[in-house]
């Protein structure tokens, strides 16, 4: 059964999975509507990025994943919450790509 077999898959996990299968929607269409495409398919990676970030999360999460042909660059993954839910937000420095959260409490 499907719905079991990714039910114990963290999103962070999913992120990892779509880096290495070079796909931004790999079960589309079956899980996800879309449109399939005569020449080319438009959720095929062309290279890998250096950031890849995905919104409404269960929690934040982040990773550095390394590149496949380069083990000096990497990718950084983050998963981000809700702001409105969690209130946290994160800081990415461009040139190291490392992440800072910050969490904002209401008084």
């Amino acid at each position: 059964d499907t719905d079991t077999e990714y039910s114990q898959v963290t999103e962070l996990d999913a992120l990892k999975k779509q880096l290495h299968w070079g796909h931004y929607c790999p079960t589309g269409p079956t899980t996800v509507p879309t449109v399939p495409h005569a020449l080319k398919d438009p959720m095929v990676f062309q290279a890998w990025p250096d950031i890849y970030v995905a919104g409404s999360c269960s929690e934040f999460a982040t990773e550095s994943v390394p590149y496949p042909s380069d083990s000096s660059r990497a990718c950084r993954l983050i998963c981000l919450p809700e702001f409105g839910e969690k209130g946290e937000a994160v800081l990415l420095n461009l040139q190291t790509l490392k992440v800072e959260l910050l969490r904002f409490e209401d008084d």
